[in-house]
């Protein structure tokens, strides 16, 4: 059996832990479906980047399908263009240029509490993205009801819930994942702020205010608190919010990392509790079995509690009784842990077997009948493999954006000249 050869539009990234794991998942997915008979993963190229008349003909001529996400890629201001609105730089005349089978796979809808509007151009955009694609799959039913908002009517039923991959990181990766896991008294946080959080009117001295109480009523009752930080540009504010309190907590690194992709799983896989604000702050440690606590500052936080219909693990940061509701939300992890976590593994299950669902789908519609419906993980050897693959592509991708912006900038002097 042949497989399918798949382009996959990803990024690549060790800023950001939640970016550098979650295409890589993607990857094995894939991969990993059909005992590894349906497809290959055999290229990529930076969604970011723009794409020219000459990549697609070579897309065309040396692919059998092109893969774009996951990731909150409908953004306007990540990625900042005017052809597309969103992440993915690629004029509409040339995405209607692509000739083999188009897939969006765990993507979302990413905007900001209170965050200004898509541009106009990202309507037209979208309605032809979803058009020409053979399959949209949404990482949240929040993303798919949000999206509809900008599609015609007879577009709506293209959207399909498709979980980020991340979500069932113990299917993933069932060697690292700890079936025994205990409960301890041992919590960590991710606590993250950006000026678009103050959009939402969210007040920062206030949230770091409110839980630095609660670390501090933790740690004397003898819990082991550590706090994450996840993303270099904004999660360092915190950890130096406490240092300045003394109040001491152990700080873990998660970006910038170069053995980071997969050795921050085994982090992950000892937490019995995280508490965060940012969304793979919230679904790497559902995947890896942790109990979460997630803190409501952005729309896609509560999609996915709505999705796993356990809302009750949500609390918004401008409650008043916020810190209250924070400490006893942990008592209650700790004190409940065996069956608080059975559940969620339930809730784990049913997204796993959505998302063969879906790659069943993508499989018969390239040509391939799964014999196998199931994803057979990656051996110790294979995800050094692909880590050295990333690291070499990592590498290759900043070049190339870096002379993108070089030749954007000759060509900016020319006009003026």
């Amino acid at each position: 059996m042949n497989q399918k050869r798949i382009l996959h539009f990803d990024l690549k990234t060790l800023v950001n832990y939640g970016d550098t794991l979650l295409f890589e998942a993607v990857k094995q997915v894939f991969n990993g479906f059909n005992n590894r008979n349906s497809f290959l993963l055999c290229g990529s190229r930076n969604l970011r980047r723009s794409v020219g008349p000459q990549f697609i003909g070579h897309l065309n001529s040396n692919f059998d399908a092109a893969l774009v996400g996951g990731g909150g890629l409908f953004l306007k201001d990540a990625n900042p263009n005017s052809v597309s609105g969103w992440q993915w730089n690629i004029r509409k005349e040339l995405l209607s240029k692509i000739e083999v089978p188009l897939v969006l796979f765990a993507v979302g809808y990413n905007r900001f509490m209170g965050q200004e509007d898509f541009a106009p151009t990202f309507r037209e955009h979208l309605n032809a993205t979803i058009e020409k694609a053979m399959f949209v799959g949404l990482r949240n039913s929040g993303s798919i009801e949000a999206l509809k908002r900008y599609l015609a009517p007879n577009l709506h039923d293209r959207l399909v819930f498709q979980p980020c991959p991340t979500t069932i990181s113990s299917y993933l990766f069932p060697d690292i994942y700890k079936r025994d896991l205990k409960a301890s008294k041992r919590v960590a946080f991710q606590i993250t702020f950006e000026e678009r959080h103050r959009a939402g009117a969210f007040d920062m001295a206030g949230l770091f205010r409110s839980t630095a109480e609660v670390i501090q009523k933790l740690l004397a009752e003898d819990w082991t608190v550590d706090v994450i930080v996840q993303h270099s540009h904004h999660d360092v504010h915190f950890p130096e919010y406490l240092r300045k309190n003394n109040i001491n907590v152990r700080v873990v690194n998660l970006h910038t990392s170069f053995e980071g992709l997969y050795k921050h799983i085994e982090y992950y896989s000892d937490l019995p509790i995280v508490v965060g604000n940012r969304g793979h702050a919230q679904m790497i440690p559902f995947g890896m079995g942790s109990g979460i606590i997630s803190i409501l500052m952005h729309d896609k936080l509560g999609f996915f509690l709505d999705d796993i219909d356990h809302q009750h693990l949500g609390l918004n940061p401008s409650h008043e009784t916020f810190s209250t509701d924070l400490y006893q939300l942990i008592c209650l992890w700790n004190e409940n842990f065996g069956p608080m976590r059975r559940a969620l593994a339930l809730k784990r299950q049913e997204l796993y077997e959505k998302s063969l669902k879906n790659l069943n789908y993508i499989s018969h519609n390239l040509g391939i009948e799964p014999q196998v419906n199931d994803v057979t993980p990656y051996t110790t050897f294979e995800r050094d493999l692909s880590f050295c693959t990333f690291l070499a592509s990592l590498e290759r991708d900043e070049e190339a954006l870096r002379l993108d912006a070089m030749r954007d900038k000759i060509t900016k002097i020319k006009q003026i000249l």
